[in-house]
């Protein structure tokens, strides 16, 4: 792929660097839109896993296709991958990922996108490998017209120590409140928590939009740590929400 159009704001040293990332995205729900932005920056070497078939409930916000329904995830965004640029070395595992094979996994990646569902053990398994061989984890999640994200390595506490709860099952709602109790979300996601909690559906509202800014976000910290900038860790989350835009 030609990345000469990034040339204004990422150096050629940059790109290369980019290019040498070993990238492992688990899950391909918000996972296959990352996988995306990251090929077309310039990260070369994507691993993407999961079990997930596609249903049509998926298109409003994840990167497949009509053409895709009834296939694996994690086969249809390689596929994606390969169309864009046939170069690219992406490594599809069309299964869901357990402790072996995370533990086999992450000491060969740089980075890892935690897109795992909160209900599976395997959620706060991520950050523990990657402490222990000094990897980087970045979590997104979607956020009614935004999108928040953290970064926890080495030197972050991990999610059941920091929230202090016993089972992974409890993550999710201590993410959600310790985001709706932060003061920095817009008033119409504080809002419509109650009707959250209240309501019977058993799945969650998320959206294109939420997803896109995700993605980007995973992908811009990535290139911020590669240029050396410092970047907001766990516990601390960064959010953009286009509900919010700065009027200049």
């Amino acid at each position: 792929m030609d990345y000469s159009r990034n040339w204004l704001f990422i150096s050629d040293i940059e790109q290369q660097k980019l290019a040498d990332i070993k990238l492992l995205i688990v899950g391909c729900g918000i996972g296959g839109v990352v996988a995306e932005v990251a090929l077309r920056t310039g990260i070369r070497h994507i691993t993407i896993a999961d079990g997930d078939t596609i249903e049509a409930s998926n298109l409003n916000r994840q990167n497949f296709t009509t053409k895709d329904l009834g296939t694996n995830k994690a086969q249809a965004i390689g596929q994606r991958l390969t169309n864009i640029d046939d170069t690219v070395n992406v490594n599809v595992i069309p299964m869901y990922l357990r402790g072996n094979e995370l533990n086999e996994l992450i000491p060969s990646h740089d980075f890892v996108v935690n897109t795992i569902d909160f209900d599976a053990p395997e959620f706060p398994l991520v950050h523990k490998i990657c402490e222990k061989h000094g990897k980087t984890e970045i979590f997104p999640i979607n956020l009614g017209f935004g999108s928040g994200m953290t970064i926890l390595d080495n030197t972050t506490p991990g999610w059941l120590e920091h929230y202090q709860v016993d089972e992974h099952t409890a993550v999710k709602e201590a993410i959600l409140q310790h985001l709706l109790h932060s003061g920095k979300m817009k008033d119409y996601l504080v809002n419509s928590a109650s009707q959250y909690y209240q309501s019977q559906v058993d799945y969650d509202s998320q959206l294109s939009i939420s997803s896109s800014i995700s993605a980007s976000m995973v992908v811009g910290a990535m290139i911020s740590m590669i240029k050396g900038e410092s970047v907001p860790k766990f516990p601390h989350f960064q959010y953009v929400d286009v509900m919010a835009p700065k009027i200049i």
